[in-house]
């Protein structure tokens, strides 16, 4: 098939050089994610980077920002917060529902951080395990009483004795990475009998109320960034995922 093309060409130069075929495509920017890290990481981008048409969502896993919506046929400059586990939620994690030995318990117990203190009288709780380990083998009995303790009675050839182990006692624990948010979680401590001899005691740790400590973890991040942003006039801020 036969085209004709005119062309009105004004050249200063001596040669001029005409080229055939599809053009390249234009150059298309794909934008820009930033991911946080904490929650004053992402406000700080959001400062950093924000324009009048800023809109920032936060959602149940997290807060997204997109710095520019007025721009339709283009990517847009994002900043992305997810929530993750601190390391201390995810070692609780670790052991929750599951059947421990004394040795593991104790040894979890024992890593337990002090400065906090993690677990408030974790020497008396120690102390019982450690001494109901020394004498779960040798004659032993339990009853439940009404002040959420197990109570242990054992003879030996020193004597008899009995220790206290508690049904429910408290952990602070930082259930979002980097939120500084410690949160008192009721833990609750189960001790399945050894069917015969041959078996030992395990103990199974949870924590019932979980979902809603966590709930609350997030909570605090939502109002966190609230306030952060709160002088900033520009910033839409809606309850949203996108």
């Amino acid at each position: 098939m036969e085209q004709k093309y005119n062309f009105n060409i004004n050249s200063q130069n001596d040669e001029t050089i005409i080229r055939m075929g599809q053009a390249a495509e234009p150059f298309n920017y794909p934008g820009t994610i930033y991911k946080a890290l904490s929650t004053e990481a992402f406000e700080i981008l959001i400062k950093w980077r924000q324009t009048k048409h800023t809109v920032v969502g936060y959602h149940d896993s997290g807060f997204t920002a997109i710095l520019d919506d007025s721009l339709i046929d283009m990517k847009r400059d994002m900043v992305l917060y997810r929530f993750e586990n601190s390391l201390q939620m995810k070692e609780w994690k670790d052991v929750l529902q599951q059947a421990l030995s004394q040795k593991t318990l104790i040894d979890f117990i024992k890593c337990r951080r002090d400065s906090i203190p993690e677990i408030p009288n974790s020497e008396v709780l120690l102390y019982n395990l450690q001494n109901f380990k020394f004498v779960q083998n040798i004659e032993a009995d339990y009853s439940r009483t009404d002040n959420n303790n197990y109570t242990f009675a054992f003879k030996s050839k020193d004597g008899e004795g009995t220790v206290d182990i508690p049904q429910q006692f408290t952990a602070n624990i930082e259930i979002i990475k980097e939120s500084g948010f410690l949160q008192d979680m009721d833990i609750e401590l189960e001790i399945r009998r050894p069917k015969n001899a041959d078996e030992k005691p395990s103990f199974i740790l949870s924590c019932p109320k979980l979902g809603r400590y966590e709930e609350m973890a997030k909570d605090h991040e939502y109002d966190k960034l609230k306030e952060l942003l709160n002088t900033q006039t520009d910033v839409l801020l809606v309850n949203a995922s996108f």
